[in-house]
């Protein structure tokens, strides 16, 4: 078995260590400066991104909540605008039927004139025939 150098195993000791610090002060820091940068970077990106998540829900819900009063306003402007166009539908037909109870009514009252005219002149016509008559049946019998 060979033996062992303590000056050999010294020099590899050493020689670890030195190569140790120099990977560490060249390669291993400069390396995880650059990964704990990508971290951080990466994390500040995630809670950006959570951020914008978090707003686009927002304002999702703010959008929701204004369709849904927006749709409610519209319903309301809707039964407005029906029970608006009941009252005229109402008024319209009352005004019809108040103008039509008023023909109705003058057409009474020139009826009612037509047939005491016409009431009057078959009086004045009956009295008339019966003076002809009167006379006929007297002058048939010889009266003057």
């Amino acid at each position: 078995m060979p033996t062992l150098d303590p000056y050999s195993v010294l020099a590899q000791v050493v020689t670890f260590f030195v190569l140790w610090a120099v990977l560490r002060r060249w390669l291993f820091e400069p390396m995880l400066s650059v990964l704990d940068e990508r971290e951080k970077r990466t994390r500040g990106t995630m809670e950006m991104a959570q951020g914008w998540v978090a707003e686009a829900r927002e304002a999702e819900a703010t959008y929701d909540r204004k369709l849904l009063t927006a749709r409610r306003e519209a319903a309301r402007h809707a039964e407005e605008v029906r029970r608006a166009l009941r009252e005229e539908e109402r008024e319209v037909l009352e005004s019809a039927r108040n103008e039509a109870a008023a023909r109705i009514a003058r057409a009474r009252s020139e009826l009612v004139r037509e047939v005491e005219g016409a009431r009057a002149r078959l009086e004045e016509e009956a009295r008339r025939l019966g003076t002809e008559i009167r006379r006929a049946i007297l002058s048939g019998l010889g009266a003057p």
